[in-house]
């Protein structure tokens, strides 16, 4: 937050907003009991990633928001395909 207080001059509400909804994502990470919970948290972590990144981004901000999601929801599949059987 102190690293975008001079940077951010335009929308900063919904900046703001957007952190605070990512912090409370990144928070539940590392607070989750089980591994529902953990991929829940996960998710809601991901998407202000994704605005953050499509409308405060460097020069190709739209470029790397479109291709953010491949790789964070693939390894989210993966990671639940894997650990799915070993629950029962």
């Amino acid at each position: 937050m102190l690293g975008s207080w001079n940077y951010i001059t335009v929308r900063e509400r919904g900046y703001y907003a957007l952190l605070l909804v990512l912090l409370s994502g990144v928070i539940g990470v590392f607070i989750a009991t089980d591994l529902f919970l953990l991929c829940v948290f996960w998710e809601v972590m991901l998407i202000p990633i994704y605005f953050i990144i499509g409308m405060w981004g460097g020069k190709n901000r739209l470029y790397a928001a479109v291709k953010f999601p491949a790789p964070s929801e693939s390894s989210s599949r993966i990671e639940g395909r894997e650990r799915g059987p070993r629950l029962g």
